[in-house]
């Protein structure tokens, strides 16, 4: 906790008051995950810059060391999910970075265990609470101030890339379309997104969360 809070101190963005308009308008992120025992582990994430309509999707499936990670915590391994979208939170700061970095930022999870422990940075689960401890020291690091909203699970974009892997064909990065319905394939042609490789992270964060920060003192 003490490295934690000396870490995050050190680059708490600035509160600020805005008298016009900010410099840039806000990025808007939508996140997901999927859980199933037997099944698919994987996580998707939509974001759209409306400062410029950048868009960007991505999804994968989550590695089999961070899995680990989760079940070596003394709970039901059979109940992940919560803890995978927070996951999903983490992934999409991770992925695109460069879109986080001081801006103001409305994310949307239909997740709401997921969200508290983005609000509350607590959680009793320990493995909740250490990845809420690296989100908010990458979201200090890139000074980046997020408002967290709900969103209902079958309006949420993010779960078509949560369900289908992604492979890199063309020198670009495409769902596979074996595992799209009509539905989905519709809607993914009406965000128009950019798709992009997903990042996770790594067993060393894991183990120390002040590793979140890119350059540290």
């Amino acid at each position: 906790m003490t490295r934690f809070i000396r870490a995050l101190f050190d680059r708490l963005p600035p509160l600020p008051w805005y008298v016009g308009v900010p410099r840039k308008s806000k990025v808007v992120v939508y996140v997901d995950a999927q859980y199933s025992h037997d099944g698919r582990k994987g996580v998707g994430i939509v974001i759209v810059d409306t400062h410029d309509n950048t868009r960007r999707i991505t999804g994968g499936t989550i590695p089999t060391y961070l899995l680990s990670w989760l079940d070596s915590f003394a709970t039901n391994s059979q109940q992940r999910i919560n803890q995978c979208e927070l996951l999903s939170v983490v992934v999409a700061v991770i992925s695109f970075p460069e879109l986080f970095q001081d801006r103001d930022v409305l994310l949307w999870s239909d997740s709401t265990a997921a969200l508290k422990a983005c609000i509350d940075r607590h959680s009793r689960a320990p493995e909740m609470a250490a990845l809420g401890s690296g989100l908010h020291l990458l979201l200090a690091d890139l000074q980046a101030r997020v408002l967290y909203q709900h969103v209902p699970g079958k309006a949420n974009p993010a779960d078509i890339p949560s369900r289908s892997p992604f492979f890199f064909e063309a020198g670009a990065w495409r769902p596979d379309p074996n595992s799209l319905s009509l539905k989905d394939k519709a809607t993914l042609a009406g965000i128009a997104a950019t798709f992009s490789p997903v990042r996770f992270p790594s067993q060393e964060q894991l183990l120390q969360d002040d590793l979140f920060i890119r350059f540290r003192v």
